[in-house]
C-alpha cells in the first residue's frame, strides 16, 4: 500500500504499528476496536490533506526503504553478520 501511495488504516500493534508511524503512512488502531477503525476511516474520507500527506509520506518511505534491491541488500547484510559471527 505504501509503494502505491495508498493511505493506510490498519488494526495492528508492535512492529507493524511502529513501521506505520515511522513512515507516516496512515493510522494504526487497536486490534478489535471497531469504533477506532470507523473513526480512522471517516477521518481519511473527510480530510483530504491527511490523505495526501499519508500518501506522500508512505510512497517516499517505500521508495527509500522497501525497494526490492534495498530489501535484498538488508537480507544479505544480515546473513553476512551471521556468517561472520
Amino acid at each position: 500500500a505504501m509503494a502505491t501511495g495508498t493511505p493506510i488504516v490498519a488494526a495492528i500493534r508492535d512492529e507493524g504499528e511502529a513501521l506505520l508511524k515511522e513512515a507516516g503512512a496512515g493510522i494504526a488502531v487497536p486490534i478489535g476496536d471497531v469504533e477506532a477503525m470507523i473513526h480512522a476511516v471517516q477521518t481519511l474520507v473527510r480530510d483530504r490533506s491527511a490523505r495526501e500527506l499519508f500518501s506522500k509520506k508512505g510512497r517516499a518511505y517505500a521508495e527509500a526503504n522497501l525497494s526490492p534491491e534495498r530489501v535484498k541488500q538488508s537480507y544479505l547484510n544480515i546473513l553476512e553478520g551471521v556468517r561472520n559471527g
